[in-house]
């Protein structure tokens, strides 16, 4: 038998507890909730994986999980993908031109502060998917290797290379990650447009009045 994983939820041992249950929810995460007594609603007291981008899979295939004010958001990797269901970014994206007719103008397209997942993981003795290289040579290696789909280089000290072979692959974009992944397109990389942050949206806002106060007192 294989080793045995405890797991304790936040109100362990609290007896106004009346009932816990685990749940697989459709997001992919593994939860275990909870109904005090007296309370008619539940409570999230686990959670398999406390930060959902790091959910394999979430956004689905080709899919980038991030963060807005709200939670976790799925885009595509640029402007090179397009999603697979216009209505529902968690089914994933899809490449506008396939590899196979790109008659040898493959590139690689650069997402900064982002990972590549897989599943399983990746292990460092499998030295077919992950290797010690360079930044650029994690780059130009997965290029010129058919199987490979994308890399990822993990600026964490390590060196570490990881090679994306797998038919399904899915990222994690976060500002706090110091690793750069690459994903093999065909033609020039088309990068999405720069998210508007609050500040940008707020000093744009002001712009604008000014704007039109200026036109208001030249037609006075």
């Amino acid at each position: 038998s294989g080793p045995l994983s405890l797991a304790y939820s936040s109100d362990y041992a609290d007896a106004t507890i009346v009932l816990r249950f685990v749940k697989l929810d459709n997001d992919g995460n593994l939860r275990i909730y909870s109904f005090g007594k007296g309370s008619g609603s539940r409570t999230v007291t686990w959670s398999a994986v406390s930060d959902q981008c790091r959910v394999f899979g979430y956004c689905g295939n080709l899919g980038i999980c991030g963060y807005n004010e709200t939670g976790p958001v799925c885009s595509c990797p640029s402007q090179n993908f397009e999603p697979v269901d216009q209505r529902d970014s968690r089914k994933g994206c899809k490449i506008k031109v396939d590899l196979q007719n790109c008659q040898g103008n493959g590139t690689m397209m650069q997402l900064d502060h982002t990972v590549l997942l897989t599943y399983p993981p990746e292990s460092v003795t499998d030295n077919t998917q992950v290797f010690s290289t360079g930044f650029q040579a994690c780059k130009s290696n997965c290029l010129v290797t058919n199987p490979c789909l994308g890399s990822t280089s993990l600026a964490d000290g390590t060196g570490f290379c990881y090679q994306k072979t797998s038919n399904f692959i899915s990222g994690y974009q976060s500002p706090a990650l110091p690793s750069t992944s690459f994903f093999k397109i065909c033609g020039q990389p088309e990068p999405n447009p720069p998210v508007l942050s609050a500040d940008n949206v707020k000093r744009d806002g002001w712009r604008l009045k000014a704007w039109i106060v200026v036109v208001v007192v030249l037609v006075t």
